[in-house]
């Protein structure tokens, strides 16, 4: 019997090479997919493994932090502290450090906004005359990357060389001739030896001083925590990094008691301003004798002038802390959240508020003023201000014990995480143009400075006290809690499953809100900014709002797409096997019918049918090692041994699968039946067009057989389509952040890979079926030729049947699709373009499939037609 299969698959040539290259190319093109997807596996295993080694793994916060946008989309605000302040007791940290599994809990307390005493100095020595000299100093300010400017002011300075300037009860008047100068702090007055008021920070040289306070966040943290988590210690660049023992201490001054707050300073503030001073010189400077007021000269002459950073400013303030005698006067604020109007998807319009000015008044500095000019600017936020309670004790002072640089601090990867989720990043909001918009001075702008300014927590629960500051939180002085569990280093439903039980036993031990944060990804988020008083337009900028669990859930999805895809692709290999047997059947079922008169009962037809397609399997796996080695050392593709041992049982398995049910038909057909014609004879006529017949033969008379191959093409059509408008559309979905972006970039070529694959599998089923019933059909086709049929009639008949194949399959395809995706609620373009690849790619697959076809028909003679394959 395998003599018979053999001898029968021999004299068939174009039959037989047609299903060894069908079986080869689902073979080949299985297993080379199979490696693509290993080693596509173990680049995203990787990725995610990169992104999964974040500095902790929960977030723990209040109950109730969350905002609703927040919670439906499963998203965490940028600059999350922002907002918090307090909301966790003692007793709730140590429930979450003594829940099982967890190996860090590192607490942040934000203290909130202190306003530290900071001014500008400008020297002005080089701009004096020999003789009665008036300048003006003009200030500004500008943030928000340039496009906000605020007025900070006019200075004058009266410099008389040789006028006699006198001090009486505070008060400074400056005397030239009989006429006399009052000295304040707008108009300061120089005598060739003396300016006053005094200039401060002191300082060589005659100098215009304005006041520029910036506001500071202040936070408590634990040393030891904090150094495990984040390797605080590590960025330490002078002094030393807190301990345990740095707690608030109280001393004695020389105007009383007063409390030590040890600290650690940033060397950076953030602040996004530049402040400036324009130089101008009086050209009239008598008229001031003559009793014109100073304010009212018109006449000036430019000189110039100076520019400096808020940064450069902030670090000059730090180098008057140290010794325990600059003294906290200001209040503390809390800024509350912003909140957002949804414009649609990733849109939000951001609200602003009404201002409240008298939250800077100051009760232990009266006529301090009510905030820096950039607080009346638009709103964003509440503030709500604790101001110190007069008491016995003095206000605390400042001691730096150390510096640390912000920028050291390992925060989540750039792919995972960032957009503010680490407890000290800056948020990244970026205009149109690509700039960043910084914070100010404005407490309540929409852009605010993280936690700068490092304390214990013994010195946030210090000021927690509400007998030190009016309103402060008390016992629930802690703002948020980073933790990292132990065992979850690996990525992988393992791990996740682990961290999803921690979370659950927190938030069980201490009612608070967990979010697993391990693994998140930042997604772009635009926001409608109104404009602002001082110049800032209506703005559109974009943020990175985190969303949880980007890379735990991309990897699962994938995962589940490569099982899919797999399994689609066997299907389509399968089908062709199985289309290969069932053809050979159909056009053998007269010899099967002699087989059966001389006594083969149906089993021994049936085992020769498996035989063969055993036989076609074997060549077409010696054919794909032949073909496969090659290519996979061309192309550099790393393959398992066992995957390439494993190309000959493949094969075998799918010839075997695909032959069962061809080998079960032959068993049921009788003698008489095989023998009858296949349909009654009736007279008809021929159609008007050559390529009409073989359409007709495709939906009439080959109907039955056309099933498969035309199932093949539509399936491989439907997955092409789905693939592309997956492509079209993820961007919006799954990997609408930064991470998934990177991710799909990563797996998607694999995907349309085995799209194309599946494609192939089906135009070679359809040029199959297409070419065996050419085959099948060559007498028929001789006659037509010998009554008048051209070259070019046959091959167009036989382009007929490519084409209603084809579009036959593209429909189906593109229904099909046009239903998944509006089902999945899809964009119209993405909707489009899916349908329409969907219907034009099994057409031209199909017809390119059958070109060899095509020029056999187009060559061949009449006689050859007539004697057969």
């Amino acid at each position: 019997m395998i003599r018979l299969a053999v001898r029968e698959l021999a004299s068939r040539r174009l039959a037989t090479g047609l299903a060894i290259v069908g079986v080869m190319t689902a073979v080949l093109g299985f297993a080379l997919l199979t490696a693509t997807s290993q080693t596509t596996s173990a680049v995203l295993t990787g990725e995610v493994a990169r992104t999964w080694r974040g500095p902790y793994q929960l977030l723990v916060r209040p109950e109730g932090a969350r905002s609703d946008l927040e919670q439906r989309q499963g998203l965490i605000r940028p600059n999350y502290l922002s907002g918090l302040t307090g909301g966790i007791t003692l007793r709730q940290l140590h429930a979450i450090k003594d829940t099982p599994g967890v190996e860090v809990a590192a607490p942040i307390a934000l203290v909130g906004f202190v306003q530290w005493p900071g001014s500008w100095r400008v020297e002005v020595g080089d701009a004096l005359g020999p003789g009665l000299t008036v300048l003006r100093i003009t200030y500004t300010a500008d943030g928000e990357a340039g496009l906000s400017h605020y007025p900070l002011g006019d200075q004058f300075l009266v410099a008389a060389p040789g006028a006699r300037l006198e001090s009486v009860a505070g008060r400074s008047s400056l005397h030239i001739g009989a006429s006399v100068i009052s000295c304040t702090q707008q108009i300061r007055c120089y005598d060739g030896a003396t300016l006053s008021p005094p200039a401060l920070p002191a300082g060589p040289g005659v100098a215009s001083v304005v006041a520029f306070g910036l506001p500071i966040v202040v936070a408590g943290v634990d040393p030891a925590a904090e150094a495990a988590l984040a390797g605080l210690g590590q960025c330490v660049t002078s002094g030393r990094y807190l301990t345990d023992a740095d707690v608030p201490t109280l001393v004695s001054s020389p105007a009383g008691a007063q409390t030590a707050i040890p600290i650690l300073v940033s060397q950076s503030s953030f602040i996004d301003e530049s402040v400036h001073a324009q130089i101008a010189r009086a050209s009239d400077p008598a008229a001031l004798l003559q009793g014109v007021p100073i304010e009212q000269f018109t006449n000036w002459e430019p000189l110039g002038g100076r520019s400096a950073r808020a940064d450069e400013l902030y670090r000059s303030i730090i180098g008057a802390i140290g010794s325990g005698s600059f003294y906290n006067v200001s209040p503390l604020w809390s800024p509350g959240e912003v909140s957002y109007e949804s414009l649609g998807v990733d849109q939000l319009r951001a609200r602003a508020v009404a201002a409240d000015l008298s939250v800077f008044a100051n009760p232990l500095v009266p006529g301090a003023g009510l905030g820096p000019e950039e607080a009346r600017d638009t709103w964003f936020r509440q503030l709500v201000a604790r101001p110190q309670v007069r008491r016995q004790e003095l206000p605390n002072a400042w001691v730096r014990v150390g510096q640390y640089d912000p920028s050291c601090l390992p925060s989540f990867d750039a792919l995972a995480g960032g957009g503010g989720i680490d407890a000290y990043a800056l948020p990244e909001v970026e205009l149109p143009g690509g700039a960043r918009l910084g914070p100010t001075r404005s407490m309540a702008n929409y852009v605010n400075s993280p936690p700068l300014i490092l304390t214990t927590l013994s010195g946030a629960e210090w000021f927690a006290d509400p007998q030190r500051f009016e309103g402060a939180t008390g016992d629930a002085f802690i703002s948020a809690v980073r933790v990292r569990i132990a065992g979850t280093e690996e990525a992988g439903p393992a791990g996740y499953a682990r961290l999803a039980r921690a979370a659950a036993a927190i938030h069980d031990a201490t009612g608070l809100a967990v979010d697993i944060v391990v693994g998140s990804s930042p997604r772009a988020i635009s926001v409608e900014l109104p404009p602002g008083t001082f110049g800032r337009p209506n703005l559109s900028v974009r943020e990175g709002w985190a969303v949880q669990g980007v890379a735990y859930r991309f990897t699962r999805a994938v995962q589940t797409q490569d099982i899919a895809l797999f399994g689609v692709a066997l299907l389509g290999s399968l089908a062709l096997v199985a289309q290969t047997a069932f053809v050979s059947v159909r056009r053998r079922r007269h010899e099967f019918a002699v087989l059966r008169g001389l006594g083969w009962r149906g089993g021994d037809l049936a085992r020769l049918v498996m035989l063969e397609v055993l036989v076609v399997g074997l060549l077409a796996a010696l054919l794909a090692l032949a073909v496969g080695l090659p290519l996979i050392v061309l192309t550099a593709t790393e393959v398992s041994t066992t995957l390439i041992v494993g190309i000959l049982p493949l094969a075998l398995v799918l010839s075997v699968g695909g032959g069962i049910l061809p080998a079960l038909a032959v068993t049921r057909s009788t003698v008489a039946a095989a023998l009858m014609s296949s349909g009654s004879i009736r007279s008809s006529r021929l159609p008007p067009a050559s390529w009409r017949l073989g359409v007709d033969e495709v939906l009439r008379r080959q109907r039955s057989e056309s099933i498969l191959p035309i199932s093949v093409v539509a399936l491989s059509g439907t997955l092409l389509g789905v693939m592309i408008a997956v492509e079209a559309t993820f961007r919006g979905q799954l990997d609408a952040t930064v991470l998934g972006v990177y991710l799909a970039g990563r797996v998607q070529p694999f995907h349309l890979a085995v799209a194309f694959l599946t494609l192939v599998i089906g135009a070679i089923a359809a040029a199959q079926a297409i070419t065996l019933n050419y085959l099948e059909r060559q007498s028929e086709l001789a006659m037509l030729r010998s009554i008048g049929w051209r070259a070019a009639d046959v091959a167009m008949y036989v382009a007929g049947q490519a084409l209603a194949v084809g579009a036959l399959g593209g429909v189906v395809a593109a229904g099909l699709v046009g239903l998944i995706m509006l089902v999945l609620n899809t964009g119209t373009v993405a909707l489009l373009i899916a349908v329409t690849a969907a219907l034009l790619a099994p057409v031209v697959a199909v017809t390119v499939a059958v070109a060899g076809t095509l020029m056999h028909a187009y060559r061949i003679a009449p006689a050859v037609l007539l004697r057969g394959e």
